[in-house]
């Protein structure tokens, strides 16, 4: 009732009722069988974006109305209205919500109301007696604490706020136009939709009368939403383990859930895997994500028809190279703004490989650039604490145009939804959050074109992931906006290529028309890039750019040296995969069955060994990150090469990556794992998901131990390989990092109890297993050299970020796991591999 997010029609012993409360109206209707609607008596006052909940069989309780706190009742049998009480006053009614609490289980005749949201957003909670009995039969009502003499202690029709538990309090801050529901097997969980597509889990405790974090997750949509309709229909298994993980304190071990991480569609229809900062459901791992669909569906969570449509026997045709798809090209024709930015290297690519050397260069029609951009002045670089602060008085500052009382329009890239999510969630943009346009990929092609043509309108400020920034024609028609300096673009990352970083600056200053730029930088996320001292030399001299731009382009000559050695990996199995649809098309059927045996192999029925590659994938590791992508199928072809040499089967290896970070990261990011598996393909596919950050020196190593663990109590493990740059944190960094996100927050997770890293290796010590520590970093060789030495491994430096980092890391892991898979034959092994790939390796 009021507005499109309020509870449907309720209903009742004496009939259906329906209220109708649009702007202005005062007149509620009630349906006659077969003659519509009939009227009934006035409303006491406007109820426009009231919200209403059936509290008894005859009794409707309308709970305020927009910046109204008024409250009343009405019977259905007797058509009156009565007051019940009203909002405290600092409570502000904007897009608020009200639904009943379950009291099933109580004798007493009273309901439990909970209110949340509102432009101050609140938490509150009423316990309601009806003002139509005896004790509470006051006509004015002016009295809502008229009770019984036993309930002296009971406040009784007055709205109570909920006090939070922990430190995680921030949930409040974004739930203006929410709508939430009550879910969980104790009814006490709150599920709560709010703008632009987030659900908040809370706990509620009624009789305690507090609140507690669970979790949040985004809507698989790609809508935004405000005051939309929001039930609970059944209750999530998901939700539930972490209430049982929270309140389970028998557990003496860290315990984590070691399964297969996937996510479930709300329809029951598809599996999907974590992706970067999203959910794909177009990613497979093989006859794991088959097996997957069977056992959801035996526990009832994916539908029927689904595992009708998802089980078949999949077979892997082949690779294709991108690179050599435009080999077959006749001709290649292009134009781009931004082909005097490519870098060298780039430059070569496209003349020695793709044999384009002619170019065109006109000038534009609309006369010279008038984009204002100071290197000097436009650039920022803050720390972590103080980057949202800067950010938002960027935004404010730029907003205000030339002539005194005018707006601008103000443009903000972010690098990935996550980042913009969090940024629009926080405490510092608040105040004008409710007014701001959010667009990312998954807003439908019809709300992509309103928002782009909104996006530019005087005192508009509009936040966007980094795609609209190539292409997007925000074209500014709005004269206010042109003629105070055009639309301001914020840029929050540093971009890897020049041209993405052109391309975005050239979302303003369009068509001969004015504009300005600037970078906000929080200086974590340049860890990939430069140190802290170069930042800080850059700050003393007064002008950053010169530093970000020269250290962008080594970056990129790195990452595109070891893209470069990937190409020609990729090019093999182009080559091979073209073969298969040859004999195909030729009908060359023991050639193409031959391809496709060798592709799809599984592994041997045998005792495998298996290898945990452990990994730092914290900001200063991207280099890693980018080496092991690149190189994991050059370590299975040589792994299956020695193996092939030495006649021992090829496949009698399995590896899995695993990437850890710290506290600061949320639950599905400290830590990442891929499935096991005896060929190359998902772990590259896996390690393509794998974003560098949430870094704060020493690293949760413990962590990344700990799930180690959980897996030995599953199958056997026989190594762990350890990749990092700082050492594991320090008991005391344990306990303090946690408190980042707080207690409450970790009790819901996979990690509920604090664990050390000794801890953790004393165990894996006990089941006999292994870990070999390659530090990157010599800050980490003392810690690292003590771990190898604990558990009988060994320990080596490993010059990642040299020109032979690649090459190193490949032989690393390749000869770990040919020793160990080679028994008594493992020396044998390492030996040869170093004779036939690597004679310069001494490990």
């Amino acid at each position: 009732m009021g507005n499109r997010g309020t509870k449907g029609v309720p209903q009742s012993k004496e009939g259906t009722l329906a209220v109708k409360c649009n702007r202005g109206s005062t007149m509620p209707l009630e349906k006659e069988e077969n003659k519509g609607f009939k009227s009934l008596p006035t409303l006491p006052l406007a109820m426009y974006q009231s919200q209403s909940v059936l509290v008894f069989d005859s009794e409707i309780a309308l709970c305020g109305r927009r910046m109204n706190s008024e409250c009343y009742s009405y019977h259905t049998q007797r058509q009156e209205y009565k007051r019940i009480g009203s909002y405290p006053k600092e409570v502000q009614l904007l897009g608020h919500c009200v639904i009943a609490c379950d009291t099933k289980e109580t004798k007493e005749p009273y309901a439990l109301l909970l209110s949340f949201g509102g432009r101050l957003s609140h938490t509150l909670l009423m316990k309601y007696k009806s003002v139509w009995t005896s004790n509470n039969n006051n006509n004015d009502n002016d009295n809502d604490n008229d009770n019984d003499d036993n309930d002296e202690n009971e406040k009784w029709n007055e709205w109570i706020d909920l006090k939070w538990i922990g430190d995680d309090k921030r949930e409040e801050e974004n739930w203006s136009k929410c709508r939430g529901a009550l879910g969980g097997r104790n009814k006490d969980l709150l599920f709560v939709a709010h703008y632009p597509s987030t659900i908040d889990v809370i706990r509620v405790n009624t009789h305690e009368r507090t609140l507690q974090y669970v979790c949040n997750f985004h809507l698989p949509t790609m809508a935004n939403h405000w005051c939309e309709c929001f039930l609970a229909l059944h209750v999530s298994n998901e939700i539930e383990s972490q209430r049982e993980n929270s309140t389970n304190s028998n557990h003496s071990n860290h315990t984590m859930n070691s399964k297969a991480s996937f996510f479930i569609s709300t329809k029951k229809i598809k599996i999907g895997y974590k992706e970067q900062d999203g959910i794909s459901y177009n990613i497979r791992y093989g006859y794991k994500t088959l097996f997957a669909y069977y056992h959801e569906n035996a526990q009832n969570k994916i539908s029927a028809e689904s595992l009708k449509n998802n089980i078949f026997l999949s077979f892997q045709i082949g690779s294709f190279s991108y690179a050599m798809v435009p080999e077959r090209f006749y001709c290649i024709m292009g134009v781009s703004g931004t082909l005097e930015t490519l870098s060298a290297i780039e430059q070569g690519v496209v003349e020695k490989e793709y044999h384009i050397s002619k170019h065109t260069y006109m000038p534009s029609l609309f006369g010279k650039n008038q984009l204002a951009f100071a290197e000097k002045a436009d650039i920022f670089i803050v720390n972590e604490s103080d980057y949202f602060i800067t950010l938002k008085k960027e935004i404010d500052d730029r907003l205000v145009g030339k002539t005194q009382g005018t707006k601008r329009a103000v443009l903000v890239f972010f690098e990935t939804k996550k980042q913009l999510m969090e940024f629009y969630g926080s405490p510092n943009f608040a105040e004008i959050k409710d007014d701001t346009i959010v667009m990312t990929e998954e807003n439908s092609f019809a709300e992509k074109e309103s928002l782009i043509k909104r996006a530019t309108s005087s005192g508009q400020v509009g936040l966007f992931t980094k795609v609209f920034g190539r292409g997007t024609d925000f074209v500014c028609r709005d004269q206010i906006v042109s003629s105070n300096g055009g639309p301001h673009v914020i840029q929050t990352f540093l971009s890897e290529e020049l041209s993405e970083e052109v391309q975005i600056k050239g979302r303003t200053a369009r068509q001969g028309g004015s504009g300005s730029y600037s970078l906000v930088l929080c200086d974590k996320s340049l860890e990939k890039f430069s140190s802290k001292i170069e930042i800080e030399n850059a700050r003393n001299a007064g002008n950053f750019y010169p530093m970000l731009n020269a250290k962008r382009g080594e970056f990129f000559k790195t990452q595109y040296t070891e893209n470069k050695k990937y190409v020609k990996y990729a090019a093999k199995e182009h080559e091979t995969s073209e073969k298969l649809i040859a004999s195909v098309k030729k009908g060359l059927a023991s050639t193409a069955k031959k391809l496709l045996c060798e592709r799809n192999k599984g592994v041997e029925e045998r005792k495998s060994s298996r290898t945990v590659v452990l990994m730092d994938a914290t900001g200063s590791m991207e280099h890693l990150l980018q080496k092991a992508k690149n190189t994991v199928c050059t370590m299975f072809d040589r792994i299956s090469t020695i193996l092939k040499d030495k006649e021992l089967p090829p496949d009698c290896f399995e590896m899995q990556f695993v990437v850890y970070r710290n506290y600061n990261a949320p639950e599905d990011m400290i830590l990442q794992a891929s499935p096991w598996e005896s060929k190359p393909d998902n772990l590259r596919k896996f390690m393509e998901t794998i974003c560098a950050g949430y870094g704060l020196g020493n690293e949760a190593i413990e962590i990344g131990l700990a799930y180690v663990n959980t897996q030995v109590k599953e199958m056997e493990i026989s190594q762990v390989i350890l990749i990092g740059d700082m050492p594991p944190n320090k008991r005391q960094e344990v306990q303090k990092r946690r408190q980042i996100k707080g207690e409450n927050y970790w009790k819901g997770t996979k990690f509920p109890i604090p664990t050390y890293y000794k801890k953790e290796l004393g165990s894996l010590k006990k089941n006999n297993i292994t870990v070999h520590a390659f530090y990157v970093n010599e800050q980490a060789k003392g810690h690292f050299e003590a771990i190898a030495r604990t558990s009988g491994g060994k320990c080596v430096e490993l010059q990642i970020n040299s020109d032979e980092g690649s090459e190193q890391l490949t032989g690393v892991v390749s000869t770990t796991i040919l020793k160990h898979a080679g028994g008594s034959r493992g020396d044998e092994l390492v030996e040869a591999y170093r004779a036939k790939f690597a004679p310069k390796l001494h490990i």
